[in-house]
């Protein structure tokens, strides 16, 4: 048996009561990874999927900065033009992007992995974007496409980054941060991604969960 990531290790020790932790757990594994090394992720930002045209250039951004579980306060807003109360939510990870020029933008991330939506946090973070002055862009990171195209909150798109994808740019960007190759071997043990099947031989012990 392989020998368990640090990550893991720290997984399983984690406590957090009845609540499944893994999701709050990922994103501030994911958030510590990107601060030591940002690579990975900016190269994982040019597999967001979006439902219309980019809000972003992903070849502009030379640095990210992450937040995991950014506040948003309970206000009274007006996100489509009518004043309304917007309820209190919190951000999985907020990344702030930084351009070429120096200019900046945000991503507000939901980081899902077997669930879908409880309590529909796009629409929250949909009503706080839409009064936010930076217009933050939103995205989910999870296996499958949280919330399609046809029911996105009214003037907002939602990306949408695979961890099949994320792993694929951990692999991408060898000489990384070693915590990036700890991340990637959380995701296998955890079943969240894979590495990539080999090309010049199958090594069915560790692709076992891909082919069975």
């Amino acid at each position: 048996m392989s020998q368990q990531s640090d990550f893991g290790r720290l997984f399983r020790k984690h406590s957090y009561g009845d609540q499944d932790p893994i999701e709050n757990y990922t994103s501030e594994a994911l958030a510590i990874a990107i601060e030591h090394d940002d690579g990975s992720m900016r190269v994982a930002l040019k597999s967001i999927r979006w439902p219309r045209s980019t809000p972003f250039d992903p070849d502009d951004v030379v640095q990210i900065r992450p937040k995991p579980q950014h506040f948003l306060p309970a206000a009274d807003l007006a996100p489509d033009g009518e004043p309304r109360k917007v309820r209190y939510g919190y951000v999985d990870l907020m990344l702030t992007l930084t351009r070429a020029n120096g200019g900046c933008c945000t991503a507000w991330v939901e980081v899902k992995i077997d669930t879908g939506e409880h309590g529909n946090p796009l629409d929250v973070y949909a009503d706080h974007a839409g009064s936010d002055p930076g217009r933050p862009c939103l995205f989910t990171l999870s296996k499958w496409e949280v919330r399609p195209a046809e029911r996105h909150p009214k003037g907002v798109d939602i990306g949408w980054l695979s961890w099949k994808d994320l792993a694929a740019a951990i692999e991408q960007t060898p000489g990384s941060d070693s915590r990036w190759a700890d991340l990637l071997s959380f995701f296998e043990e955890e079943g969240i991604a894979w590495r990539s099947l080999p090309q010049d031989r199958v090594d069915t012990e560790a692709h076992i969960r891909v082919v069975g």
